[in-house]
């Protein structure tokens, strides 16, 4: 039986281990920002509302 859905039909199945944060691309991004930002001695402010609000 398939391990991974129980449907006996993938025999030639193989695991492929991923020991990388889903979110890695973000990571980096925030990191390259947070530098730029504190080499040019900038203060940043994130505002975040509420899901589904409008900015009226």
């Amino acid at each position: 039986m398939c391990d991974t859905c129980g449907c006996g039909n993938h025999k030639d199945t193989k695991t492929v281990d991923i020991n990388q944060s889903l979110l890695k691309k973000n990571e980096d991004a925030a990191i390259k920002n947070r530098k730029h930002f504190d080499e040019k001695e900038i203060l940043v402010i994130n505002l975040i509302s509420s899901p589904g609000s409008r900015g009226h």
